[in-house]
């Protein structure tokens, strides 16, 4: 995914410098936060994408008085370095996401206001939302806006096409709420499935179809994993 370096208000280096941001991030990613963020604006429809997908979350807190709202994060790579794309819930940005890692980026790699900048999404684990959705039987290479493939999703195979179009054949399906593997990408994304798969095979026990969600312009691959908790 692409973006274009703006500058920020310094607000991500304060927050990020704050022990019980920085703690959790250590602690689910292993990153030691450089106090200040990397501004990347993608958009206003890429923005409110990643924010519908929803990622995990680093809790908010109340210190002194003052209440910080919960930062939705999705661990990614910029460059050869692992970061993490973050949208704090309480922003005023409507089409920029901040991007923290354990370096100065903009001092590492030379980069300036106005630079073109390109990152990728890593897979996650996440609580993903219950939908009740309209489904409908396929056979084909077609999808709807959530396609559950029960055949490999880049060949003409058996899938459930949800939140149709009001096809004669469809009935009620609901995906409940469960711990998904995850993984947002923009095109077509085989890569990113291949991706998903390994960090699955890798950590988790399969427990559902591979399933995709397209959004306005991204979409997201999902798939409901056991975990120690299940």
């Amino acid at each position: 995914m692409k973006g274009i370096v703006v500058s920020g208000k310094g607000e991500g280096g304060k927050f990020l410098s704050m022990q019980e941001y920085g703690e959790q991030i250590f602690k689910k990613y292993g990153i030691k936060p450089y106090p200040g963020t990397l501004n990347i604006k993608v958009g206003r429809k890429i923005f409110n994408d990643i924010k519908a997908a929803g990622g995990d979350i680093i809790s908010g807190f109340i210190k002194n008085g003052r209440e910080y709202g919960d930062v939705i994060c999705f661990p990614s790579r910029i460059f050869d370095i692992k970061c993490l794309v973050m949208l704090p819930q309480k922003t005023s940005h409507e089409d920029v996401v901040e991007v923290a890692a354990d370096v100065f980026i903009r001092e590492k790699y030379g980069i300036e206001d106005g630079d073109e900048v390109e990152f990728i999404f890593l897979p996650l684990l996440k609580k993903s939302m219950k939908r009740r959705t309209r489904a409908s039987p396929f056979i084909g290479n077609k999808h709807g806006k959530i396609t559950i493939f029960y055949d490999p999703p880049f060949k003409n195979g058996r899938r459930d096409l949800c939140d149709g179009e009001g096809n004669e054949r469809e009935y009620g399906k609901t995906l409940p709420s469960m711990d998904v593997a995850s993984i947002i990408f923009e095109g077509e994304g085989k890569e990113e499935m291949e991706m998903l798969m390994d960090f699955v095979k890798k950590f988790y026990g399969r427990l559902s179809p591979l399933r995709r969600i397209d959004y306005s312009v991204i979409s997201e691959w999902q798939i409901e994993v056991k975990t120690k908790k299940n």
